[in-house]
C-alpha cells in the first residue's frame, strides 16, 4: 500500500500561507522606505517584548563563523566612527584592567615625578610615549617612565647585575667622550 500525501493542509501550513499572503499585500501597499521603518519597529517591539528569546537569538548566531565576523566588522566600525569618543575611555580601562591604576592616580604618580622620567629626566608631556613601569613578579606600580626606560628595564627583565654590566660595558667602552 502506497501512502497518499494529504491534500488538506494542517494547521500550522494554513497559518504559513496567510502570513505570507498577509506580509506579501502588506509590502506591496508601502514604498520600501516605509515598509523597512515598519519592520524595523516591529523588530524593536518583538525584542523590547521577548529580551530572552532576542538574547538566546544573539548568542547563538554571535557562535556561528558569521557572527563572529559580523561583530568584529561592526565593533571596528563603530570604534573608528567613536574614535575620539572611545580612545580615552579605552586608555582608562586598560590602565585600571593591567596596573590597577586610575586616570587620577596616574596623574598623581606624574605630579609627585614632576612629569620627568626618573632615569633618563625626559619631559613626560602629553605627546612624549610613557610606559608604566612595574614589578613583574609582584604586579605592584613603580612609577612612570619615558617609553625607552621602560623598555631598557624590560629587556634588562629588571635585574640590576644586567643593567650594572651595561655601565660597565659602556664606561669600558666610551670612545669620544659622550659621557
Amino acid at each position: 500500500m502506497t501512502a497518499v500525501a494529504n491534500p488538506i493542509p494542517d494547521k500550522k501550513e494554513r497559518e504559513r500561507e496567510r502570513l505570507k499572503a498577509q506580509y506579501a499585500k502588506l509590502k506591496a501597499s508601502m514604498t520600501a522606505e516605509e515598509f523597512r521603518e515598519k519592520n524595523r519597529k516591529a523588530i524593536r517591539r518583538f525584542r523590547t517584548l521577548n529580551p530572552e528569546a532576542t538574547k538566546a537569538h544573539a548568542s547563538k548566531y554571535r557562535s556561528t563563523p558569521n557572527g563572529r565576523v559580523m561583530r568584529s566588522i561592526s565593533a571596528s566600525r563603530y570604534q573608528k566612527k567613536n574614535a575620539d569618543r572611545l580612545r580615552p575611555k579605552i586608555a582608562a580601562a586598560r590602565l585600571l584592567n593591567q596596573y590597577g591604576l586610575t586616570p587620577d592616580q596616574r596623574d598623581r604618580m606624574l605630579a609627585a615625578q614632576k612629569h620627568k622620567c626618573p632615569i633618563c629626566a625626559h619631559d613626560l608631556t602629553q605627546t612624549c610615549r610613557k610606559g608604566i613601569d612595574h614589578d613583574h613578579r609582584t604586579g605592584a606600580v613603580r612609577g612612570i617612565l619615558h617609553g625607552l626606560c621602560n623598555t631598557m628595564l624590560g629587556h634588562a627583565k629588571d635585574s640590576i647585575a644586567t643593567l650594572e654590566r651595561a655601565i660597565a660595558y659602556l664606561e669600558e667602552h666610551n670612545i669620544g667622550g659622550m659621557f
